[in-house]
């Protein structure tokens, strides 16, 4: 006497139905093979919500690279200024009470 055991091949990909129009055309997708034609013909990619986790920490590395590069710039200005021009701005700066603070603003 044997045991035998049935199960589902590996290769069987269970999938839900897909249902919805295109956000890009309109046409509509009904099936998981429209869907995969879908995303070919507009050169689209499966969303992985990891995607937002990265585009969030290349947008911190761009602002904080963009912040050296302005900051870095007003150090190199600043120095080339003639010894008098820098006295007469730091001291303008000084007299009206100013701080120099990096202050970003969305457009």
């Amino acid at each position: 006497m044997a045991l035998q055991v049935i199960g589902a091949p590996v290769m069987v990909k269970a999938r839900q139905d897909v249902c919805y129009d295109s956000p890009i055309d309109g046409r509509p997708v009904t099936s998981w093979h429209a869907r995969q034609e879908d995303l070919k013909r507009h050169d689209c990619i499966e969303y992985d919500p990891e995607m937002n986790k990265d585009a969030v920490r290349r947008r911190k590395e761009s602002e904080a690279a963009f912040d050296h590069s302005v900051e870095e710039t007003a150090k190199t200005l600043v120095a080339k200024l003639p010894p008098k021009k820098r006295a007469a701005l730091k001291k303008e700066i000084v007299n009206q009470g100013a701080t120099m603070e990096v202050q970003r603003h969305a457009c």
